[in-house]
């Protein structure tokens, strides 16, 4: 073989070799791209949120404490889901799919079942609404006082002293309602005193937390009970104009013994108190006041007196020196 020839066949073993390199790194590089792009994409969905939006057949109805289930009509007890509801909406992350059935036991109200629920997508929402038990003895507390905030709601048979029954204590806006199961202990009756309050202490006779009442009010199962600024007890601002700091400043029903405001005012101050009275109610106060012991030169005690006064809601009663003993 010649030198030209040699040459030639050896250009051709040097290209075939490149060739086959070039061809070995574009089928790692081919690899690798489809290995990382397999990589990337995620696999496919299986599993969604689900919402369920509570409300309640009474306006303003509390859903809170409701105990949704999710429960997977295949009966695998791996994707059974329960939750406590702490708002209107109660979500549950991570549902595989299926065909699921929702359960939803809250105290007043029906259990409800729904046994065809389709989660499918990676989204899904039920709106339910809740519709009372009229089997089990409740009433409808309604907030028509014009107020909204927290309030408490406390109940009490008329033979009773004290505020020994705790009802309620929520959140309501001006013209919501709540329902409000019997005390077991007080359902075989059918007349109770209500204090509707802001005070988280229903046997705080007065002062500057604002209350609702009614008294010997009947009530049967499922009955609206209705709060209104007619409910609303009687704010009065008392003065003390006596030129003296009285140590107490005291106010009884006329002829009664138990007062319904103790109170010390500093000389010249201006007070207003709610006292356990209904606005709507027409009563009769005495008011008592003294001065702190003092020398002058002796130990001496002032007293002033207010008696059998028609006390008006918005009322401003002074106390001074044409009141003394």
């Amino acid at each position: 073989m010649n030198k030209k020839s040699q040459e030639k066949e050896n250009f051709k073993m040097k290209t075939s070799k490149i060739i086959l390199i070039l061809l070995m790194v574009l089928t790692i590089v081919f690899i690798g791209c489809s290995k990382k792009t397999t990589e990337s994409e995620p696999p496919p969905a299986n599993t969604a949120t689900a919402t369920i939006h509570l409300t309640t057949e009474n306006i303003g109805g509390s859903v809170v404490g409701a105990v949704v289930s999710l429960t997977n009509n295949s009966g695998n007890m791996a994707h059974v889901y329960q939750s406590t509801a702490m708002g209107s909406a109660v979500v549950f992350s991570d549902v595989e799919f299926g065909i699921y059935t929702i359960t939803v036991k809250h105290s007043l109200y029906h259990v409800y079942a729904y046994e065809s629920l389709s989660i499918r997508e990676p989204m899904v929402s039920k709106a339910i609404i809740l519709t009372l038990d009229d089997n089990d003895p409740h009433f409808i507390l309604l907030n028509k006082t014009g107020w909204s905030g927290t309030f408490h709601c406390y109940l009490k048979l008329p033979t009773e002293v004290e505020w020994n029954h705790s009802l309620l204590s929520a959140n309501l806006s001006d013209g919501a309602s709540s329902a409000v199961r019997f005390p077991l202990a007080l359902s075989v009756a059918n007349r109770y005193d209500f204090q509707f309050s802001s005070s988280a202490n229903p046997n705080l006779l007065t002062g500057t937390n604002v209350s609702w009442w009614k008294f010997d009010y009947p009530v049967t199962n499922g009955k609206i009970v209705e709060f209104s600024e007619r409910d609303r007890s009687k704010q009065i601002t008392i003065k003390n104009m006596t030129g003296y700091a009285l140590e107490n400043v005291s106010i009884f029903r006329t002829a009664q013994t138990n007062a319904i405001l103790i109170t010390p005012m500093s000389m010249g101050q201006e007070a207003s108190y709610y006292l356990n009275i209904p606005m709507s109610s027409t009563v009769r106060l005495d008011f008592h006041a003294r001065t702190a012991i003092f020398l002058d030169p002796t130990p001496i005690q002032i007293f002033y007196r207010k008696l059998n006064l028609i006390v008006e809601d918005g009322g401003v009663y002074v106390l001074s020196e044409d009141d003394r003993g």
